[in-house]
């Protein structure tokens, strides 16, 4: 199981800057090491902009206050995200959950980088959610899965190669690193990995939300207007659904994305939220 130590660390990591600068000053431990002036300019004029809303003007005439860590005595309470992910986490190192959702094997040269383990992520993060989509069928479920993927390795690629990289370089005469690679990460490696890239583990965690919320959302509202939508296409409305398209739009309204559903009649609908 993910330590207390390690949550506390792969917590304080993700944090935004409203929410470090939440924490009392007597629990800010100032960092001396790190240059503002990048982040300054990356930020632009947002920057001031942002802080201003705290009213901390300290922090405005002296920009160099922000550059803190926190300190381990602070009492920090760890947030609703910060529980998904040492639940996924701890999911993830058992591997003995029942998993009632089956994602067909592919050709290694059409899988998303490192899918076998995000697929693993994918299905731990949404174990509890099962049944919840029982208005999806069995392909409807892998259509959606496979869309989560498709997110989440978008998201994670960068940092998971750079860590097979490393990986690599210190077995270097293993003929399976990839293999080995996933294993070594299924089997603990994946909290040493979120304590390096925490801002990561947030964005995990969120996505998965971010994707169940929508697809309760249209199951919701598809079983509330079946009826009405039967009678006005003149044909059969039958649930569970029998395929689902996702992300055919940018992103927005946290994580949302415009949806076709497709039905047994044939008949097709788009979900535009």
């Amino acid at each position: 199981m993910i330590s207390k130590e390690q949550l506390r660390s792969i917590v304080a990591g993700a944090l935004s800057l409203e929410e470090r600068l939440q924490a009392p000053r007597e629990f800010r431990v100032p960092q001396t090491h790190v240059s503002l002036t990048s982040w300054q300019d990356a930020a632009g004029e947002g920057f001031k902009s942002r802080l201003a809303l705290f009213r901390d003007d300290s922090a405005l005439d002296n920009p160099e206050n922000l550059l803190f860590d926190l300190s381990t005595d602070w009492p920090m309470p760890i947030p609703e995200w910060g529980s998904r992910i040492e639940n996924l986490l701890n999911v993830l190192i058992d591997r003995t959950n029942a998993r009632d959702l089956a994602f067909p094997d592919r050709d290694i040269e059409d899988q998303e980088p490192f899918e076998p383990l995000i697929l693993e992520v994918a299905i731990a993060g949404i174990d509890d959610a099962s049944e919840k989509l029982n208005w999806l069928s069995p392909q409807a479920k892998n259509n959606a899965l496979y869309a989560l993927l498709k997110r989440l390795a978008r998201l994670s690629e960068r940092a998971l190669g750079v860590s097979f990289k490393n990986f690599v370089a210190q077995h270097s005469k293993r003929t399976d690193k990839y293999t080995a690679f996933i294993d070594f990460m299924l089997d603990g490696g994946l909290v040493q990995f979120f304590c390096a890239f925490p801002v990561l583990a947030r964005g995990t965690v969120e996505t998965i939300r971010q994707w169940h919320s929508l697809l309760i959302e249209i199951g919701e509202r598809l079983c509330a207007d079946q009826h009405a939508l039967a009678a006005h296409f003149d044909t059969n409305i039958t649930i569970p659904v029998s395929q689902l398209k996702l992300d055919l739009s940018d992103p927005h309204h946290d994580g949302r994305t415009v949806v076709q559903v497709l039905f047994d009649s044939g008949l097709s609908l788009h979900y535009k939220p």
